[in-house]
């Protein structure tokens, strides 16, 4: 069995600017996501009230933010493998919100089928990109 070795101050200052670069984002983002569920409630309390329109404003939200961690962590220079899986994570992340925020903005059937494909293909290689992003970084890779 290997030896788990400490990781030097050096590394460990590289984690903490990568967490710090990304954690700006979290406020904003639980406030973009509750909006989210606020609005999915309120479709489902009244199947009348039409809310694609302030979604699309969310969705719009959330890439945007999503863009500006991607600059934070990219005006990083850590030289970490955990920081270009997150930067990864990221880019997919916000091309998933981009292309839902299209699905409702279109009228095709054949438009919103494959935007939807799409947000699903984004989406799962942001979350194989996030874990392995999440993984290195708790080793200091």
């Amino acid at each position: 069995m290997t030896a788990i070795r400490p990781l030097s101050p050096e590394t460990r200052h590289k984690i903490a600017q990568i967490k710090e670069a990304l954690a700006k984002s979290d406020a904003p983002m639980h406030g973009y996501m509750t909006s989210l569920d606020q609005l999915d409630r309120s479709a489902k309390n009244d199947p009348t009230r039409d809310v694609s329109g302030p979604r699309v404003r969310v969705l719009d939200k959330i890439h945007d933010e999503l863009m500006r961690a991607l600059q934070r962590l990219g005006a990083l220079d850590t030289g970490l493998r955990a920081q270009d899986d997150l930067r990864k994570a990221l880019i997919n992340s916000a091309a998933g919100y981009a292309a839902w925020s299209y699905a409702l903005g279109s009228q095709n059937l054949r438009e919103i089928s494959a935007a939807q494909a799409r947000v699903q293909t984004h989406f799962d290689k942001a979350a194989d990109y996030g874990e392995r992003g999440a993984a290195n970084l708790e080793r200091g890779i």
